[in-house]
């Protein structure tokens, strides 16, 4: 009965089960938020007692679902942008809209100069295919 699904500040670990149920919820006509970058990046398992979550197959390799043929883009719209790791920058508004009403900000301004490892923006960034490294927000 939900209309949307809010993904926070670092959603980069999920299971098979985790992500194929936020694209049913999708199918289904839910929306999906994700504010953080990185997003549904790397799958991962509980443990059988699900007292723990294991980041590595057998091997000791990581799973990357894009490596998987599972890319985030296809729920989310967008994937990792690897070369914006640690590359810190204040974020700035580069379309007006109505979730900007009454907060001072429009076009071409900026926002997160200053966080807690620098600037808000650039530990782990989100592209969508052929476009740069943005911001995006679809409501």
């Amino acid at each position: 009965s939900y209309k949307a699904v809010v993904l926070a500040t670092h959603p980069e670990y999920f299971t098979e089960t985790m992500r194929q149920n936020l694209l049913d919820f999708q199918n289904a006509g839910g929306r999906t938020i994700s504010s953080g970058g990185n997003a549904i990046y790397e799958k991962v398992e509980y443990t059988a007692s699900r007292t723990a979550i294991v980041y590595r197959d057998a091997s000791g390799a990581r799973q990357l679902f894009e490596d998987l043929g599972e890319p985030a883009s296809e729920g989310l719209g967008v994937d990792y942008y690897a070369a914006s790791y640690m590359d810190f920058a204040p974020y700035e508004v580069v379309t007006q809209h109505a979730f900007l009403n009454g907060t001072g900000l429009g076009v071409g301004s900026t926002f997160g100069a200053v966080a807690y490892n620098g600037a808000a923006s650039g530990w782990e960034v989100d592209e969508s295919a052929g476009a740069p490294a943005v911001l995006v927000a679809t409501l």
